[in-house]
């Protein structure tokens, strides 16, 4: 607990009220330079939040016309300027002022605009990489791009979608697909969902040098033996990675044990530095990780049924610091 004061000393108090957006979940969070960016893709919205979680900036234009945001996510960073595509391949570049730019980017390219993306990272100052979804068109689930002469290009593409066997039910084709998260600049890899046939889970981990050469820097390897069926066959929906302080964090919903509550719960598997995994807990609130830095907020609410995002006070996840990364 010591550490927790010291940090929220250094880090200071933060709190976003959550209530604000118009629809804020699953909502995304990135940092851009010494903000914090929520890119509220449902509600079709932005906010620019300093150190302490107060909104300075809002854009909230929604829309699927010029500079108007129609599910929007943040693809990276770009000469300075945040950008957003909206409209699944319009590219806005927003200043620190959270207003987008008068030229216009080019457009995403025919083949990415029809895909399914999740958001994208700078690999480098001039590298943006792409995350798909589990149930994207493309054949490989990270895409690096850059801008050539005025046009976005492919310049590599990593991690092969693997090919679904036929025959299979829906079920069984997503508990075999993959799907790419990040965090803290580290690439994580698994499936979409656990298979009551499987005893065991995996996730691959990819530092931003590794990735290229697509060797893992370490797997986490977790038990579902004893994980109840949700439906069909499943037991397991995978969330995210996160990389922290203590090692790591793998996030899966699960069927839940407490009568009278939620049939589906929020679980973390944590792992230690070397990667062995050291222990299972149910968690109280939902959590959204700050997808390229080491910040992880919890959604709270107070006696009042006001909610905000704070930063969590869980000890296993709490910032990992900079030398620890792996970026």
């Amino acid at each position: 607990m010591f550490y927790l004061f010291v940090m929220s000393l250094v880090l200071g108090d933060f709190q976003f009220s959550y209530d604000q957006m118009n629809d804020g979940f699953r909502a995304k969070i990135f940092q851009v330079d010494a903000h914090f960016l929520v890119v509220s893709k449902k509600g079709n919205e932005l906010y620019l939040l300093d150190q302490q979680g107060q909104a300075l900036h809002a854009y909230t234009q929604s829309g699927q016309g010029p500079k108007e945001l129609f599910y929007p996510w943040l693809m990276g960073a770009h000469q300075g300027r945040a950008l957003c595509v909206s409209n699944r391949k319009q590219v806005l570049a927003f200043d620190a002022d959270l207003v987008p730019g008068d030229s216009l980017l080019p457009a995403l390219p025919a083949d990415l605009a029809r895909a399914s993306i999740l958001y994208g990272i700078n690999a480098s100052a001039d590298k943006i990489w792409l995350m798909h979804t589990a149930f994207s068109n493309q054949d490989h689930l990270v895409t690096e791009l850059t801008i050539v002469d005025g046009a976005w290009r492919q310049t590599a593409a990593y991690l092969p979608r693997p090919q679904l066997e036929s025959g299979l039910s829906p079920l069984e084709q997503k508990a075999k697909r993959f799907m790419v998260t990040s965090h803290n600049g580290l690439v994580f890899q698994t499936r979409v969902t656990g298979s009551q046939t499987d005893a065991e889970y995996q996730v691959s981990v990819y530092s931003r040098d590794s990735l290229p050469r697509g060797e893992e820097v370490m797997v986490l390897v977790g038990d579902t033996s004893e994980l109840p069926t949700l439906k069909g066959g499943i037991n397991l929906m995978s969330e995210q990675t996160l990389k922290t302080k203590t090692g790591y964090a793998v996030l899966f919903r699960a069927k839940n044990d407490e009568p009278n509550a939620s049939p589906v719960a929020l679980y973390a598997d944590y792992f230690d530095q070397q990667g062995n995994f050291t222990h299972r807990r149910k968690l109280p609130n939902e959590l959204y990780p700050c997808i390229n830095s080491s910040d992880i907020f919890e959604l709270v609410e107070d006696a009042e049924g006001d909610r905000y995002l704070k930063r969590s006070q869980d000890p296993h996840l709490q910032p990992a610091p900079l030398a620890e990364t792996g970026s």
